[in-house]
């Protein structure tokens, strides 16, 4: 709005016109803009609503160069989906990567259309009764429930703040698809870095120096070490659906920040993590190669 101001002040108008003009194009933004979008938002809707019986579509940005995604709430969505053999597709496109709650991942099936990521996995073991983990006993998944939320909302702040806040253009460039664009990667660089600021500081995250974000994330990752152990998934023998979620943002770490201190923390500090995300990729992603957006 203030570059549109700068540019109409340039072109000798009356303050009079110029703010009638100003006031005539933000009015015109606030009135066509809600009716251009709900008008969209009913087009995706419609079209998403059209699809094979019980085929889940899981709508999302474009891949990874390195990592199936860059984000670690799509893979840990995909890698679900794979781990209970639900049928699916992945819509990977910019046109309708945002869904009901204007985020992604966000998932269709029957008609019906679910943001977030653990919501969908929730729904979705509801309606195709997907049993992961009924080997072990409730106490033991509540210790994989515990570990989600500090994965989802502790964890999860380490990658975009290393991503956009930290580290170099050029460290983001190595991860995303290589169809983009350079200038289009630098956009995207540039928008995201104001706004994980702005949301990490509101997490209380972000209101720390950098060493001190290290740090605490090097202290999830000591804990994640420790409750693994030398078990082949997070709670034992057999993998449960917290095994996504932490699998999920591990790759990223293992994948997806090149050079960042997380990197080296997951490959060379502790080794039965990057073990654990060498073991899922073998197991889950036998077609990793062919994902990864090259």
């Amino acid at each position: 709005m203030f570059l549109l101001l700068s540019l109409l002040s340039a072109t000798g108008l009356s303050t009079t016109t110029l703010v009638t003009i100003f006031a005539l194009l933000l009015g015109t933004y606030f009135v066509l803009f809600p009716q251009i979008n709900r008008k969209w938002q009913e087009r995706k809707w419609k079209k998403w609503s059209n699809t094979p019986k019980d085929l889940v579509i899981m709508h999302a940005i474009f891949r990874g160069r390195t990592v199936p995604h860059p984000s670690p709430f799509v893979l840990k969505l995909e890698t679900y989906l794979r781990m209970a053999k639900i049928p699916y597709k992945a819509d990977i496109s910019i046109i309708d990567a945002w869904g009901p709650k204007s985020r992604f991942p966000w998932i269709s099936i029957n008609g019906q259309h679910l943001g977030d990521s653990q919501l969908a996995i929730e729904y979705l073991n509801k309606k195709f009764e997907v049993k992961l983990g009924h080997e072990y006993s409730k106490s033991e998944l509540a210790i994989g429930a515990v570990v989600r939320v500090m994965v989802d909302d502790h964890l999860f702040w380490a990658i975009p703040m290393e991503r956009f806040v930290y580290a170099p253009y050029h460290r983001l460039a190595e991860v995303m698809g290589s169809h983009l664009p350079k200038w289009v990667i630098w956009i995207y660089y540039k928008v995201l870095q104001g706004q994980v600021i702005k949301r990490s500081k509101g997490h209380g995250i972000g209101l720390n120096p950098q060493e001190e974000v290290q740090r605490l994330t090097q202290d999830d990752l000591k804990h994640l070490s420790t409750i693994l152990g030398q078990r082949k998934f997070l709670l034992g023998e057999y993998p449960s659906e917290y095994d996504c979620t932490v699998f999920g943002h591990l790759a990223q770490a293992m994948w997806g920040l090149p050079g960042s201190s997380f990197e080296k923390a997951v490959k060379e500090e502790f080794p039965n993590l990057k073990e654990y995300c060498l073991r899922i990729k073998e197991t889950y992603y036998p077609d990793w190669d062919e994902v990864v957006d090259k």
